[in-house]
């Protein structure tokens, strides 16, 4: 806004009178010119609706619904996959979370039992309420596979397979 008084100087805009200038002669007017269009071209009225007109073209209506139709459709399933990968996110962390629970609470069984059941007292229970002993010379029994061995065949083994039957079963209708 350096020059801020110019803004408002309507002076500029006024006509002025200048005296040392010759005078304007008036221009003459012209006869009025017939409508004379030499580059307009002339289209009857049918003509003139048939271009104003747009056409519908089907193949490119099918291409433009179908064209649509797919991005639609990968729109709808990237959406989808993002909200199945944020449900599957949490279904991850809540059962990490079950299974640290579940981890120290076997932790926390395992030094519980391992506090009531000591070898010491495992020993006692077993001779005072069981009635157990300690292996000694009489609880052991010695086996000799040196002695004869000897098998004997009660009957002979004729046909006791699946097939076997089946063969004996028509070989009766026969006999």
């Amino acid at each position: 806004m350096a020059r801020s008084s110019e803004a408002y100087d309507f002076t500029l805009f006024e006509s002025r009178v200048d005296n040392t200038a010759t005078a304007v002669q008036p221009k003459k007017k012209e006869a009025p010119k017939k409508n004379i269009r030499e580059n307009i071209v002339e289209l009857p009225e049918k003509k003139l609706r048939q271009n104003s007109r747009k056409k519908i073209k089907p193949l490119k209506a099918v291409i433009m619904t179908v064209s649509f139709a797919l991005v639609f459709a990968t729109f709808l399933a990237v959406v989808y996959n993002q909200v199945r990968l944020t449900e599957l996110t949490d279904e991850i962390s809540l059962s990490t979370t079950k299974l640290e629970e579940a981890k120290s609470i076997g932790v926390l069984l395992q030094m519980q039992a391992s506090e009531k059941m000591s070898s010491e007292e495992i020993e006692k229970y077993a001779k005072e309420v069981l009635g157990m002993t300690k292996v000694g010379d009489s609880q052991i029994t010695f086996v000799n596979p040196t002695q004869d061995d000897h098998g004997v065949v009660l009957s002979e083994g004729t046909g006791s397979s699946f097939w076997g039957n089946i063969w004996s079963g028509i070989k009766s209708w026969f006999e």
